[in-house]
C-alpha cells in the first residue's frame, strides 16, 4: 500500500498548497527533529480542510507519507521555491543523521563483523584466567562483604537490629573481607575473561568501558535513576534498590503473565509510556552490546532459553508476541537515533541504585547473567565491588563495565561507604542486569494455554499487568 494513502481523498492538493504558502509548515519540513510537530501539523491543515485523517494515522505514518507526497510533487516541478529549499535541508540532514548512525553503531561495536568475530577478537583482545573452583568457598555464604572495618562498622547495628521488612528471611553479619583469602582481585580498569580448568567453562567475563558514547551512558544512567525512584523495590531486606522491567510471573501464590505493574502511585499516562519506553530501550542497547561482544556459549544461554520456551521479548507492545525484532530509540548526542527492524532485550530484567546484596546462589532458567554498571563515584576503598566466592575472585567495581557471571555459583556485592541512615548519601553506584524468574517459563505457558493457537492478545490484555514481582528464589541459607 503506498505511503501517501494515509491521506483522505482529495486532500493531496489542500496539502501541497500548505506546504507551498506556509513558512511554519516548510521550517517542520526541513527539520528531522520535529516529527511530532510536523505531524501534529499536518493533522491540524487537514482537520480545517473538513478532511481529517483516520484515528489509526501514526506519526511515522503522517511523517512518511507527507514526505513521499512532496518529493513526489517536487518531482513534477509542482513545489514552491522556499518548499524546494526546505526539502533540499531535510535530504542534507537525512544524510548528516544517516553518517552519524552509522559512525554510532560502529563505535558501539554493533556491526555485522564485531558479530560474527566475538568470540575470537574477544580472546585476543583480553586477559585470560584459568582458576579451579575453592574447596571452600571466600567470601562465605550467607555474609555482607566489606572491604574494610570502617564500612563494617556503619552496617553493623543497621544489619543485626534494624528494621526486617521480611522476618521470614534470617540477618546474616557483615564480614571484613581478607583479600589475602582472595584467589584473584580484578583491579578496575582491567578487563578479562575467567575460566574454569576442569570444565573450561566460562566462569566470568569482565568488560571495561563497555558503552563507547558517554552521552548515552549518562542518559542510561539518568533512566535508571528514574525507575528506582518510580518504581517498587523487589528485595526490600537488601541495601539500595533494585526494580524490576518487563514481564513479571507474577506471585507466587498467585501466578499471572503480564507486563510488571509496580509503579509506586499513579502518574500521568504520557510519563508511564515514557519511562517505560526509556526503559526498554535501555535493554534492547545493553542486549544488542552483548550479542555483538560476548562469546556465542554465552549468548547461546540465553537463545536456548526464550526459544525453547517461547518467550516475548521486552516489548510493552506484544500484541504479536511472536515477533522478536522491534525498534528503539536512543539520545545521541543532540540526536535521536531510531534502530528498526533489530532484536529486541530478554523479558526480564532489573535496574538497580546503590544495591548490594549478601553472598548468596540463584536459580535461574539461564546458565549467564549480564550486568552493566552504569554510573559509580566511590573510590576503591567505597565498597561497591563485586565477589565470586565459588572461585575466590572479586571485581573491583568502575563505571561502564560489563560483568558477565553464572548466578548459581555463590556471589555477592560489597557494602557501600555511607551511613544506612542517611537519606541522600554522596555515594553513587547504578546498573542494570538481564536476571529471569526461575517460574516465568511455567507461567508462560500456563498463560498460552488458555489462548488458541494463532491467536494474537489483544492490547488490553497485554498491558494489564500483575500486582506482584516475581517471588523470592534465591539460595542464602542452602548449602554450597
Amino acid at each position: 500500500m503506498p505511503a501517501t494513502s494515509v491521506f483522505p481523498h482529495g486532500s493531496h492538493s489542500v496539502l501541497l498548497h500548505a506546504a507551498n504558502t506556509d513558512p511554519s509548515l516548510q521550517e517542520l519540513i526541513a527539520d528531522l527533529k520535529k516529527g511530532a510537530d510536523l505531524a501534529r501539523a499536518i493533522r491540524g491543515v487537514l482537520a480545517v480542510a473538513e478532511k481529517p485523517l483516520p484515528e489509526s494515522a501514526t506519526d511515522s505514518n503522517i511523517i512518511r507519507a507527507i514526505m513521499s507526497l512532496m518529493w513526489n510533487f517536487e518531482i513534477n516541478g509542482k513545489t514552491s521555491r522556499k518548499l524546494n529549499a526546505a526539502l533540499v535541508n531535510r535530504r542534507k540532514a537525512q544524510h548528516a543523521y544517516r553518517s552519524a548512525h552509522r559512525d554510532f553503531l560502529a563505535s558501539e561495536k554493533i556491526t555485522r563483523y564485531w558479530r560474527n568475530s566475538a568470540d575470537e577478537v574477544l580472546y585476543a583482545n583480553v586477559t585470560t584466567y584459568s582458576l579451579p573452583k575453592l574447596k571452600k568457598p571466600y567470601p562465605p555464604r550467607g555474609i555482607w562483604a566489606c572491604e574494610s572495618q570502617e564500612i563494617n562498622d556503619l552496617w553493623e547495628d543497621h544489619i543485626r537490629f534494624g528494621p526486617q521488612p521480611d522476618k521470614r528471611h534470617k540477618r546474616y553479619p557483615p564480614m571484613v573481607v581478607d583479600e589475602r583469602n582472595l584467589s584473584l582481585i580484578i583491579p578496575h580498569d582491567e578487563s578479562c575473561i575467567v575460566l574454569d580448568p576442569k570444565t573450561n567453562e566460562i566462569v566470568l567475563i569482565v568488560i571495561r568501558n563497555f558503552v563507547a558514547t558517554r552521552s548515552v551512558l549518562e542518559w542510561m544512567s539518568e533512566v535508571i535513576s528514574v525507575a528506582c525512584d518510580t518504581r517498587k523495590c523487589i528485595r526490600m531486606e537488601d541495601t539500595g534498590s533494585i526494580v524490576q522491567i518487563g514481564f513479571s510471573a507474577g506471585a507466587r501464590s498467585q501466578p499471572n503473565f503480564h507486563w510488571v505493574r509496580n509503579l509506586l502511585k499513579k502518574f500521568p499516562k504520557d510519563d508511564i509510556e515514557k519511562y517505560t519506553k526509556d526503559q526498554c530501550a535501555v535493554f534492547a542497547f545493553f542486549w544488542n552490546l552483548l550479542v555483538h561482544q560476548l562469546p556465542s556459549e554465552i549468548i547461546s544461554d540465553f537463545y536456548d532459553f526464550m526459544n525453547k520456551n517461547l518467550l516475548p521479548v521486552m516489548n510493552p507492545d506484544w500484541v504479536d508476541f511472536t515477533k522478536k525484532k522491534g525498534s528503539y530509540a536512543l539520545p545521541v548526542g543532540d540526536q535521536i537515533h531510531t534502530f528498526h527492524d533489530v532484536e529486541l532485550a530478554p523479558p526480564q530484567a532489573v535496574m538497580a541504585h546503590n544495591y548490594s546484596r549478601a553472598m548468596h546462589t540463584e536459580s535461574q532458567p539461564h546458565k549467564y547473567s549480564c550486568s552493566l554498571t552504569a554510573k559509580r563515584n566511590g573510590s576503591a576503598t567505597d565498597g561497591g565491588h563485586f565477589y565470586i566466592g565459588a572461585y575466590g575472585i572479586k571485581v573491583c567495581a568502575s563505571a561502564n563495565s560489563m560483568i558477565a557471571w553464572q548466578p548459581q555459583h555463590l556471589h555477592g556485592t560489597s557494602l557501600p561507604n555511607f551511613s544506612p541512615s542517611d537519606p541522600n548519601p554522596w555515594y553513587i553506584h547504578q546498573g542494570i542486569s538481564f536476571v529471569s524468574s526461575p517460574r516465568i517459563a511455567g507461567v508462560w505457558k500456563a498463560y498460552m494455554n488458555k489462548i488458541p493457537a494463532g491467536q494474537v492478545i489483544s492490547d488490553a490484555a497485554a498491558k494489564e499487568a500483575a500486582e506482584e514481582l516475581w517471588g523470592e528464589h534465591s539460595k542464602l541459607d542452602e548449602r554450597f
